[in-house]
């Protein structure tokens, strides 16, 4: 695990000097490279691998390798070339919904936002999962815009994806509740409680969002007024905030915006379900109806926000084992292979497309690791 960490770090400090002597900088401080590739940054990303190769220890400890080669020579590999369109597809709905919501701020075409989208969650792979953050310095950065009122924005994304998930939870749990076994266990605690932790977190969060979103456009005054004498000496910079950050929620006030972005919404989520599906066709799995597909992904969303891993790298994997092997009837050779292979299509998609945008758009890796710090 050491060995892992001290070669992903210098793979990051090799390739920051490498860019920047390339363009002209000259050879690189070591004092820069360490405020860039901060110690906090290093802990971060340990406590992301050891949670990691844990999850993956978890879900290959009873196969073999050649167990799991056999299952990949067994795929029916034209199925996957559905799944890579879908998976796409679910970024480009993605922008269309962001357009929306980013109109208060400015009008902006369609095809400058895939690079922000794309090069954020490529972002998901540094330290801390920052793709968020991220997106929203890079086109505040482009454009010129306040990064707060596109940070209100991407907390609308996340209201109505929550929304959407906690339906699916609802219908799951009243319905199909006996998946949920106490007796199938992950790291010590049973999947039962882990599920009920989540709809009760999940639903806490709806709440307090919810509210926020309200006071800010219905009664930012007040909102100010509040905060902001609790601010001391930043109540300007607060208020100036807080009014970006209406500015950017304004979106949900035109009735045909709501519409939309809930249409867009809706469609993004079923893309991001759908694009399993094509696989339980390339494995040939022995259930292949709709709650099958719906279990599979609120158990990986339990699991991958239960614990964060870099690029979901492990959770992702064990999610898929506990759907498929032990609330389903699929054989643990396959759950495995299954969960490497519809990883490996979404992190293709997401580091070709991320690299693609970070080259085109001439961004540093230093620049991506100190967004967050910049953002802020």
């Amino acid at each position: 695990m050491e060995l892992n960490l001290e070669r992903y770090t210098l793979v990051v400090i090799v390739c920051v000097a490498w860019q920047s002597s390339n363009r002209g900088h000259g050879t690189v401080p070591v004092q820069n490279l360490i405020k860039v590739y901060s110690l906090n940054k290093i802990r971060q990303l340990a406590l992301g691998l050891i949670i990691a190769f844990s999850a993956l220890y978890y879900t290959i400890r009873n196969v073999s390798v050649n167990e799991v080669l056999a299952s990949f020579a067994a795929i029916d590999y034209v199925y996957l070339i559905p799944s890579l369109l879908i998976i796409l597809s679910s970024y480009v709905v993605h922008a269309f919904r962001w357009q929306i919501l980013l109109l208060p701020l400015a009008k902006i075409p369609v095809a400058q936002l895939f690079s922000p989208i794309m090069v954020g969650a490529m972002g998901n792979i540094l330290p801390g999962r920052p793709g968020e953050i991220l997106r929203a310095w890079l086109l505040g950065k482009k454009l010129d815009l306040p990064v707060s009122g596109i940070l209100a924005s991407i907390l609308i994304e996340r209201l109505f994806d929550l929304v959407i998930l906690l339906l699916l939870f609802t219908w799951i749990l009243l319905f199909h509740a006996e998946v949920f076994s106490a007796q199938i266990q992950y790291s010590g605690l049973s999947v039962e409680a882990m599920a009920k932790g989540f709809g009760q977190v999940t639903g806490g969060l709806l709440l307090v969002l919810g509210i926020f979103i309200y006071c800010t456009v219905f009664h930012k005054d007040v909102l100010k007024k509040f905060i902001g004498k609790r601010m001391g000496k930043w109540q300007g910079k607060t208020e100036l905030m807080i009014d970006n950050f209406s500015l950017g929620l304004q979106s949900i006030r035109n009735p045909m915006s709501l519409l939309k972005v809930t249409g867009y919404s809706i469609l993004e989520n079923a893309a991001n379900i759908f694009a399993f599906y094509p696989l339980y066709w390339a494995y040939n799995l022995q259930d292949k109806s709709l709650t099958s597909l719906l279990i599979l992904m609120v158990v990986v969303t339990i699991i991958i926000v239960a614990l964060p891993t870099p690029a979901f790298l492990g959770s992702f994997n064990a999610g898929v084992l506990i759907a498929l092997h032990e609330m389903g009837n699929e054989s643990e050779v396959v759950a495995v292979g299954f969960g490497m292979v519809s990883w490996t299509l979404n992190f293709v998609v997401i580091f070709v497309a991320g690299l693609f945008f970070i080259l085109r758009d001439q961004l540093t890796f230093g620049q991506l690791l100190k967004a967050g710090d910049q953002a802020k």
